[in-house]
């Protein structure tokens, strides 16, 4: 793999990091009056159905 190839990789790595915490950012923002975290939030969390039913309205 030359220099080229690694840096379009490395760069689509960074860019899909860069999208994931924007993603996790604006989905606390919603769920911030639930007191809930995005990254706790887990099928075994009794109101993730509820959560879920109501983010696909």
């Amino acid at each position: 793999m030359n220099t080229y190839e690694f840096r379009d990789y490395i760069l689509g790595f960074i860019f899909y990091k860069y999208l994931s915490e924007k993603i996790e950012c604006y989905s606390n923002s919603i769920i911030e009056e639930d007191e809930i975290k995005f990254s706790n939030l887990s099928e075994s969390n009794p109101d993730y159905e509820e959560l879920i039913d109501a983010s696909n309205r």
